[in-house]
């Protein structure tokens, strides 16, 4: 993922850099910080390896997006477009793509 945010969007992501483990409330496993550029981990709040990896790919999903896109994270439409391309698969996508533009 890694690699196709940089060659997708020309930004080199590095993972010392924008990959973070810190404490967080038990309410959170993680989140990707548009001030910061970065995915939080948040230590010891996982399950296990699995529940640590989806929530990676799933950070660095929006990463990816914060790069590839213009997104406004405060604008709920862009927010939910996100979401909802990281759940859907891509045909069903085309059905919202009028509404994330």
């Amino acid at each position: 993922m890694l690699e196709r945010i940089r060659k997708e969007t020309g930004v080199n992501v590095s993972p010392s850099e924008h990959i973070l483990c810190l404490p967080c409330d038990k309410s959170r496993s993680g989140g990707f910080t548009p001030e910061l550029g970065a995915v939080l981990l948040c230590q010891g709040n996982f399950w296990s390896k699995k529940h640590m990896e989806h929530t990676l790919t799933h950070e660095l999903v929006h990463m990816y997006d914060h790069c590839k896109f213009n997104v406004d994270w405060s604008n709920l439409r862009h927010h939910a477009c996100s979401e909802v391309s990281r759940i859907l698969p891509s045909t069903a996508v085309e059905l919202f793509s009028p509404y994330c533009v």
